[in-house]
């Protein structure tokens, strides 16, 4: 028997002193929650209702009971919610680049279910995902940072291609002949943080290129068909 469902019965019943009025308010049909009731009270060894009258009446036995059967759903709704904030405390916000490869994601997602952590993943703007470390939004985030505060160092771009890794682009190639425009230098969303955009217009500079090269693309989608 479920003892929750059969209480509500009872004590809806009590309430509205009409069993139509309270098989409505709990959404199921009438006869269902009179076999409730009827259940409960052969589980109780006593009647709960008096249905001898024109209009539902609770009995003694019930009126005795009653307290203790609102008492038990009050508890009951209590360890619902406690149970919800358990579960909300352990979820975890992650903010992460629109691009990230999904199976990694997903490693992520799985190693921190095998800890008991639910990870709430986030696509965010690098600017959105730093603010969200610092108002406590987010409790992880991917973020782009110089190498000597860098807690993992991956290889970005071309330096992730085994094959294209073996041949050396310098910016120096990327410079254009006199009276030539030249192209553009294309920079995406994750490179808009003060330390890669001052590394590379440095190192632009020092190969003399034009600064109008570098420029933001985008999205990468966008950027890629600006290459082709």
């Amino acid at each position: 028997m479920d003892l929750l469902a059969h209480l509500a019965a009872f004590t809806a019943t009590a309430e509205e002193v009409s069993f139509s009025r309270a098989a409505d308010r709990l959404g199921i049909a009438q006869p269902l929650l009179s076999r409730r009731i009827k259940s409960l009270e052969a589980h109780f060894g006593g009647p709960l209702f008096d249905r001898s009258r024109r209009q539902v009446a609770v009995t003694e036995f019930g009126t005795s009971l009653l307290p203790y059967a609102r008492d038990v759903l009050e508890r009951a709704e209590r360890l619902d919610q406690a149970a919800r904030s358990a579960r909300a405390a352990r979820t975890r916000g992650v903010g992460v680049p629109a691009h990230c490869a999904p199976v990694a994601l997903a490693g992520v997602l799985r190693a921190g279910t095998e800890h008991g952590i639910t990870l709430a993943v986030r696509e965010l703007p690098p600017q959105q995902r730093q603010s969200g470390l610092s108002d406590g939004s987010l409790a992880y985030a991917l973020l782009r940072v110089a190498p000597e505060r860098a807690t993992f160092q991956v290889p970005l771009g071309l330096a992730a291609a085994r094959q294209l890794a073996r041949r050396s682009l310098h910016l120096e190639d990327l410079r254009p002949p006199r009276g030539v425009a030249g192209l553009p230098i294309l920079t995406l969303e994750e490179d808009e943080v003060p330390y890669a955009q001052d590394r590379l217009a440095r190192a632009a500079a020092r190969a003399g290129l034009p600064e109008t090269l570098l420029r933001p693309a985008g999205p990468a989608a966008a950027a890629l068909a600006d290459t082709l």
